[in-house]
């Protein structure tokens, strides 16, 4: 095999500026043109082509099972979030007045028909309360004027007169630090007609 003469350093610099993709269209069109005609020129061409292909080739072969894996890993989170967050379907859960949570609290006393109008409120202890918010609604869910705001220690609370016939109530337990806790309930009643 003949060995080709060396590059000058025009054409060096031409290869260069082809290799960077630094050239315009037409340079481009022309240098590969020019590159058919010189066989130095075309041999350093793809000689350098073929080795960065030969070079490059070992890392995507490397890396190539990132193709498959990224989006089959992806799909495992996907489908494993999917079983664990989804709740399990039980049916609805009937409100009767009581909220679950840290120390489930429930309205006892009064709730729904009364056969005269209550002088106090009674409802059960939740865990880690330290005491109890108390209000009395009108019928817009807003704070009534007869039994505005209590804290009280106790699971009960007296209603100062006059009771009316028909209201709402709530009750929220409250931490040592006086925050609302999870824990709330409400009722309401009404004084049947006799």
């Amino acid at each position: 095999m003949n060995a080709l003469p060396p590059l000058d350093d025009v054409r060096e610099q031409q290869l260069a500026r082809y290799r960077a993709g630094a050239m315009s269209a037409s340079e481009r069109a022309a240098f590969e043109t020019q590159a058919l005609a010189d066989d130095a020129l075309a041999e350093a061409l793809y000689s350098e082509l073929s080795l960065d292909a030969i070079r490059r080739a070992p890392a995507a072969a490397r890396f190539a099972w990132w193709r498959v894996a990224l989006p089959v890993a992806a799909s495992l989170v996907a489908v494993s979030a999917w079983f664990l967050l989804r709740a399990p379907s039980t049916g609805p859960v009937p409100d009767d007045g009581t909220v679950r949570g840290s120390g489930a609290l429930r309205a006892l006393e009064p709730a729904g028909d009364v056969a005269a109008a209550p002088d106090s409120l009674r409802w059960t202890s939740a865990a880690g309360a330290a005491s109890y918010r108390v209000e009395l609604l009108d019928e817009d869910g807003g704070v009534a004027g007869v039994l505005v705001t209590a804290d009280t220690v106790a699971a009960v609370a007296a209603l100062r007169s006059p009771v009316p016939a028909a209201a709402r109530w709530r009750v929220t337990a409250l931490g040592a630090d006086g925050l609302e806790l999870a824990a709330k309930a409400h009722a309401e009643w009404r004084v049947a007609p006799r």
